[in-house]
């Protein structure tokens, strides 16, 4: 069956983005994510959801309607595909995004659009390069 997963992280009130989401608080504490969702507020502006069956993630209209509320980084994984991707949102509009596809293997996978943040390039090449040398080495030994 495989974990999907996502989490959307929107530079607004918690009050905002559930409203944007069309979400309400339970108030119930959830630590082990048995609910569909559950949020959390971090430091400096930003409210936390966590997607477990990955709804929000797949639904462009939230998206767009909570990225106008604050800008929204969206997270989703499915280990069921091998993939995941991560994007960013701002005023309804996706600013960027990148994919993995990792059924072609490690870097071969990844896949992006719009205008990448500047520290994405020297992440992706340090990443990248620990992949090579940890399949290099496996391949050594195996």
């Amino acid at each position: 069956m495989g974990f999907n997963l996502a989490w959307i992280a929107v530079q607004a009130s918690k009050d905002d983005v559930l409203a944007a989401l069309g979400l309400t608080d339970t108030g119930d504490d959830d630590e082990w994510l048995e609910s569909d969702f559950s949020g959390a507020s971090l430091a400096r502006g930003w409210y936390v959801v966590v997607d477990r069956n990955m709804q929000l993630y797949a639904d462009e209209a939230r998206k767009q309607a909570v990225s106008r509320v604050g800008r929204a980084l969206f997270v989703g994984m499915a280990e069921s595909a091998t993939s995941s991707a991560a994007e960013e949102w701002r005023d309804g509009q996706q600013l960027w995004m990148v994919e993995h596809d990792g059924s072609n293997g490690h870097a071969g996978g990844l896949q992006t659009s719009g205008t990448m943040p500047p520290e994405y390039a020297p992440i992706r090449d340090r990443l990248t390069a620990q992949q090579e040398m940890a399949d290099k080495a496996e391949s050594a030994s195996g």
